[in-house]
């Protein structure tokens, strides 16, 4: 009789771990949104609902979209057009369940942080028509999953790094202007 009451202390103990991580991952996930946030200026009135302080689940963010599945984790951030100037600062790379990072059409200044390369699950990056600088980062080869890559009328220099020849995924490329 001993052998059932064990045997559900240890669910109990492994379904306790279970909900520790989903929730590290979740504060993760909303930490890295503030970090974020936190590197913008301009029209950030948009981003008025991202904060800590407010009853909203940061799901429903404007722009932030998450999984359907439990954990509810982000993945994707479509802020294109929202008139934002600042850096993209690397703890972006803190949302690891990302598969869309939209962030064309802003004002968008200094360099492609190397740690978007840990987002192992990307899809599509589309950074177009920002006022990046700098080259692009040969780390974005370990973005296993993209299939398009859109940079296009921005202020980057040198050559596309051989190693994005790694992205057997990648279907669109935009370098233009």
């Amino acid at each position: 009789m001993a052998h059932p009451v064990r045997l559900l202390c240890l669910l109990a103990f492994f379904g306790s771990l279970h909900v520790a991580a989903t929730s590290n991952e979740r504060e993760n996930d909303q930490q890295a949104l503030l970090c974020f946030k936190s590197q913008l200026s301009g029209t950030v009135g948009t981003l008025s609902s991202w904060s800590s302080n407010t009853s909203m689940e940061f799901c429903s963010w404007h722009g932030v979209s998450c999984s359907e599945h439990s954990p509810r984790r982000v993945i994707a951030l479509d802020l294109a057009s929202e008139g934002i100037t600042g850096t993209i600062p690397p703890c972006i790379a803190n949302l690891t369940s990302l598969t869309r990072l939209q962030l064309a059409n802003n004002s968008f200044r200094g360099s492609i942080p190397p740690e978007l390369g840990l987002l192992s699950q990307l899809r599509i990056l589309n950074l177009s028509m920002n006022s990046l600088e700098g080259t692009i980062p040969s780390e974005l080869s370990s973005c296993s999953q993209l299939q398009a890559l859109g940079l296009w009328n921005n202020s980057l220099r040198g050559e596309v790094p051989p190693a994005l020849g790694q992205c057997v995924q990648l279907e669109e490329i935009d370098l233009s202007n």
